[in-house]
């Protein structure tokens, strides 16, 4: 990296509830501390008035601690005497954390970021891009039709105090903008994790909304495909993303590419429509557990709008997975609905690979075979278009099922007249 075009910087927050900006340091020695004439002050009451001070020597970082009250930490180690630091290291300054990094020269310092998930699990967010301790676990995907396991859903967890949960995870990423970083680690650590002795699962593996817009995700994909290149492997994406459908065709593409099917996420939360399911051309489609939740003694509305979706994706040479299967009940009225795989507690909750390893072997035995094929449940010839003309009518029907008799009564008098 040419070093006359490029600055170290510090990404971090001036404030707990403030956004994440980048403080480039271009004269050194650098001070921080509360005082307002540093070259970074703190309003933190926990930072001393001058509390740490950044130099270099021959391209080469260095941060003391000018006897501060609470402490100046590396990578969550208080230091006690002057020791160096390098691109990607978390610089904390009493309750304030920071990540180091050498970038481009830029005049746009501010970026969009969540709020502040604590000190604590940023030290541990540190440890875990060091350690790189992930602990992938896997949910089965099953065939409704036969009950067998044709896939499993790649998850992450955590034993660091703090992080335990991909929501603790991330929201730690987000106050350093690293969660596509995190993202891309949790990726290869599952497919890395997955093979049980010579056998490779197919692996349902997931994206950060952030990745789609990350300039990396090309590459990070081709890395992917390298590591296990004969694995079948489905990459998800939420729903939302449904709205850059030019982002979207082009991830398409190289998916093909590199023969890596796609999936659509939490479907039923956002705004997604059958014309742009249609225009991207997903390999599956994952209904959100709020539609499928009880959905066997929902009323009879639901039941018909889930129909017409389903239908609708076979159209479309989609394949419809129901998510959060929890019963035996939830499972046969998806069955009976049309759809083609399900997921959820019923069938397993998150393990290690080796937890599924005798039902691995028999569906890598079983091959592709085992993936259920477009039209298994629908054989009817019925267009896009008059399908499209069918959910319209069963919306109006939903809609006139959900009123009242007295405005059923109104309007069909008003018709009469």
């Amino acid at each position: 990296m040419d070093t006359k075009s490029t600055v170290w910087a510090l990404h971090g927050r001036l404030v707990a509830d403030g956004v994440q900006c980048r403080i480039d340091m271009e004269t050194f020695p650098f001070q921080i501390g509360r005082r307002a004439d540093l070259n970074l002050t703190l309003r933190s009451g926990a930072v001393s008035a001058v509390h740490a001070v950044i130099s270099e020597r021959d391209g080469v970082l260095w941060i003391r601690d000018v006897s501060s009250k609470n402490g100046t930490f590396v990578n969550g180690v208080r230091i006690r005497d002057e020791v160096s630091i390098s691109a990607h290291d978390l610089v904390q300054i009493a309750d304030t954390p920071f990540r180091l990094a050498r970038e481009n020269k830029s005049n746009d310092s501010t970026l969009a970021a969540d709020h502040d998930q604590g000190a604590l699990a940023l030290v541990q967010l540190s440890a875990l891009l060091q350690t790189q301790e992930i602990l992938s676990v896997y949910q089965p995907i099953v065939d409704l039709a036969t009950g067998d396991i044709i896939a499993f859903e790649a998850l992450a967890r955590s034993r660091l105090l703090g992080l335990e949960t991909p929501a603790a995870i991330f929201g730690a990423a987000s106050h350093l903008g690293m969660e596509a970083d995190i993202s891309h680690l949790m990726r290869i650590k599952a497919i890395g994790a997955s093979g049980v002795s010579d056998q490779l699962p197919h692996l349902f593996i997931n994206t950060h909304p952030v990745e789609l817009s990350s300039g990396d995700l090309r590459e990070r994909i081709t890395e992917m495909r390298a590591l296990s290149p004969f694995q079948q492997l489905t990459l998800e994406i939420h729903e939302a993303a449904l709205t850059d459908i030019d982002t979207l065709m082009e991830l398409r593409a190289l998916l093909r590419d590199q023969e890596i099917a796609l999936a659509f996420d939490d479907f039923g939360v956002g705004q997604a429509r059958i014309a742009e399911l249609a225009a991207v051309s997903p390999d599956y489609v994952k209904f959100d557990r709020t539609l499928i939740a009880g959905i066997d003694s929902a009323g009879p509305e639901r039941g018909r709008v889930l129909r017409c979706l389903v239908r609708a994706l076979h159209e479309i040479q989609v394949i419809p997975l129901a998510e959060g299967i929890e019963t035996e009940q939830e499972a046969e009225a998806c069955r009976d609905i049309g759809f083609q795989l399900g997921q959820g507690f019923h069938f397993g909750r998150p393990a290690p690979m080796e937890t599924f390893a005798a039902q691995v072997k028999a569906a890598v035995a079983a091959g592709r075979k085992s993936t259920p094929q477009i039209g298994d449940c629908f054989t009817g010839d019925t267009h896009l278009q008059s399908l499209e003309d069918t959910i319209a009518a069963e919306r109006l029907a939903i809609r006139n099922a959900l009123r009242s008799p007295l405005e059923r009564l109104a309007a069909a008098t008003s018709a009469a007249r």
